[in-house]
């Protein structure tokens, strides 16, 4: 495998060659990140170029959308928030009703249930 060409920041030419007569057999599109190829068996040049460009937009649009869906999430996660601020009430009533210490609440780390001795005492 000889690198023909870097294409950008993702992708990368290279040339597969013939070991005996040192020609080249195909071209491969390679991912720069992780050196995996990516398409294989390609017969020039100019259509491995084509591939990375829509390969390329393909990725930048799906990273358009997971940004996208990331700020969707932070949003609903700050709404809940708010909401779980607004609901005093119900959380006063659930820890009355807990055997518990009402300032450790069961879903946090630090809360640890009552361990029973080993002898059953």
């Amino acid at each position: 495998m000889k690198l023909v060409e870097t294409v950008n920041e993702f992708f990368a030419i290279y040339a597969k060659l013939d070991p005996t007569t040192k020609k080249t057999i195909e071209f491969q599109l390679v991912n720069r990140k992780n050196n995996n190829t990516v398409v294989a068996g390609l017969s020039s040049i100019e259509e491995a170029r084509n591939k990375a460009i829509t390969l390329t937009e393909k990725l930048e649009q799906a990273t358009i959308l997971e940004n996208q869906k990331e700020e969707i999430a932070n949003d609903d996660i700050s709404d809940e928030n708010t909401e779980e601020n607004t609901n005093h009430n119900s959380q006063v009533d659930k820890n009355l009703t807990d055997n518990t210490i009402p300032d450790i609440k069961k879903d946090e780390k630090t809360y640890s249930p009552p361990r029973r001795s080993r002898y059953g005492k």
